[in-house]
């Protein structure tokens, strides 16, 4: 488990308990960010136009 999934784990969790009352962007953005990392580098490695 990286440390995003964690972060956002713990954040859904404090939301859901109504310790934080932030909105649920906020909450998932450490999700994002790991997403945005994985499509920014992963992306051109599972690029499909390199057809050889």
């Amino acid at each position: 488990m990286s440390f995003c999934e964690a972060l956002t784990i713990t954040f859904i969790v404090l939301k859901l308990c109504h310790v934080i009352a932030w909105s649920w962007w906020l909450v998932l953005l450490p999700l994002f960010i790991q997403i945005a990392i994985l499509f920014v580098f992963r992306g051109p490695d599972i690029s499909p136009s390199e057809n050889k």
